[in-house]
């Protein structure tokens, strides 16, 4: 498959068919959220879906004088790379993606010395912070155009155009394990970037949102019987009745969440009856104590930012206010505890 000259949407639909994607009733546009996707006849579903093919790992794409592309060592068929090259150029990366996140890592450096160390330690974003500016403009925008799937992190063409609503729709998977997304839609056509909270939506895709749940930030909390670490990976869990809870593991004496969910709009209770039990299984005392600690540490650790950005004009500093009390108000829905 050959690729010149201006790509328009109709081309990029044909090329996409052809190399096994599906999409159906789905154009681009722009809404109140800048652009995005939205169904040609609102009347019937949207359907997007994409092989295998068409998903490709981040550690195989990279930034050559302000292009985007595939690296010669890839495993990945030309066809695909033309694909992949004359899309992200066209309607992603080089359609205003790029600029979107060269000037979103520049408002940190408009922060005080003090805050960006803040927010290197003690939150994870020390990519968005330190190095050189093209390389992390580069990182910032693949950190916000990845998933994680089928135990990959890839890329996923057209479907990464929809823009996040907590209640989009979600990906899925069909019995071949390829990724989609489908239904009815009233307007723009969202997607729900998974069970990410606020903190977690604007780290990764850089925009504030209220989400109906929060997680803590990766620590560690003492127990009776060691250590108990808590990770922040929203995707490892298991079900348990009608809930998913965090996957919990023993590394020795200690114990290891993959993450923990403090509070939740929709479901108050459910926190803390979530940790109580997976806590009182393994024999940790007084586990009301121990969770008690936990939402003091993380209320602590964002008042601390807020108490940082407090004479700052910055507008990242506004951006960042933002995000501290509408994260602050979720964990403040916390109340009581639901046995599951």
């Amino acid at each position: 498959m050959s690729i010149s000259g201006e790509w328009t949407w109709d081309a990029l639909l044909d090329a996409f068919r052809a190399l096994g994607g599906v999409a159906e009733n789905i154009r681009l546009g722009n809404g109140p959220h800048g652009r995005g996707l939205f169904p040609i006849d609102p009347a019937k579903p949207v359907f997007l879906r994409l092989p295998d093919n068409l998903l490709f790992p981040a550690d195989e794409i990279e930034f050559v004088n302000e292009r985007i592309a595939i690296k010669d060592s890839a495993a990945i068929g030309q066809p695909e790379r033309d694909f992949f090259e004359a899309y992200e150029n066209a309607f992603s990366w080089g359609a205003g993606g790029r600029t979107e996140s060269a000037n979103f890592v520049a408002l940190f450096d408009e922060l005080s010395p003090d805050v960006r160390a803040l927010l290197t330690a003690k939150f994870g974003m020390g990519e968005a912070i330190e190095g050189d500016l093209a390389e992390r403009t580069g990182k910032r925008f693949l950190r916000s155009r990845v998933i994680d799937w089928d135990k990959r992190v890839v890329v996923m063409p057209l479907v990464e155009l929809a823009n996040h609503h907590a209640h989009g729709l979600p990906y899925q998977s069909d019995e071949l394990g390829r990724l989609y997304i489908q239904g009815n839609v009233s307007g723009e056509v969202f997607a729900s970037y998974g069970s990410r909270d606020t903190f977690g939506i604007f780290s990764i895709f850089g925009f504030v949102t209220a989400q109906p749940q929060a997680y803590s930030v990766p620590m560690t909390a003492k127990t009776g019987i060691g250590d108990l670490r808590i990770g922040w990976n929203t995707n490892d869990d298991t079900k348990r009745g009608d809930f998913l809870v965090p996957r919990l593991t023993a590394d020795g004496s200690n114990l290891v969440l993959s993450y923990l969910m403090i509070g939740n709009s929709k479901f108050m209770r459910l926190s803390r009856g979530i940790f109580q039990t997976l806590m009182k299984e393994r024999g940790v005392p007084d586990p009301d104590e121990v969770f008690d600690f936990i939402l003091h540490f993380n209320r602590r650790r964002f008042l601390n930012l807020l108490v940082a950005l407090e004479q700052s004009s910055a507008k990242m500093a506004v951006t960042l206010r933002e995000m501290a009390h509408t994260q602050l108000e979720c964990i403040s829905y916390c109340i009581g505890r639901r046995d599951l």
